[in-house]
């Protein structure tokens, strides 16, 4: 994410902006429609992840390809859904575009969306996942979340600065 909203300050990629914007004041009008709509500001992200999706880690690059699967890894529920992978794969596809560039990967669910949430303890001999990971010890979670199947592609430095943000930022709750 390189480009910054002039209105509101949110971040796109360059992919992402107005096709007759300037390549010197490149704009996006996704995030706030060119200062028509005007939302709440968020707070700074930690400079841990703001280093991390500026690309300024040795770790950014596996984080930027892979981070929907941290972003499941760290989750509290799962997803209960039928996605439509369809809509990917139509003939002559890398389908869609944004303002007539490349667009990114689209999720799209058919039917009903569900959070699943199991009991909090895991049964005997499994492995806990989701929020059962957030009553053990955080170097435990960390070692039953770099284990599972899903995660093998995942660096554990990584998970660990993300794991350590979650566990300070939300430190009463956890």
């Amino acid at each position: 994410m390189d480009i910054k909203c002039p209105k509101c300050g949110a971040l796109h990629w360059m992919a992402e902006c107005i096709s007759n914007s300037s390549d010197c004041f490149p704009t996006s009008g996704m995030c706030c429609f060119s200062g028509k709509f005007v939302h709440p500001k968020l707070g700074y992200p930690s400079a841990e992840l703001n280093a991390l999706l500026q690309n300024n880690m040795p770790q950014s690059k596996n984080f930027l390809n892979h981070i929907w699967q941290y972003n499941n890894a760290l989750a509290m529920t799962s997803l209960g859904l039928t996605v439509d992978h369809a809509i990917n794969n139509r003939p002559g596809s890398y389908v869609f575009k944004v303002q007539g560039r490349p667009g990114p990967y689209v999720f799209k669910v058919q039917g009903r969306l569900t959070h699943r949430a199991g009991s909090l303890l895991p049964q005997i001999g499994v492995t806990p996942l989701y929020a059962q990971l957030y009553i053990f010890d955080p170097a435990e979670a960390l070692n039953f979340c770099m284990q599972h199947p899903a995660n093998s592609g995942l660096d554990r430095t990584t998970m660990s600065i993300l794991q350590d943000m979650l566990y300070h930022s939300h430190s009463a709750s956890i």
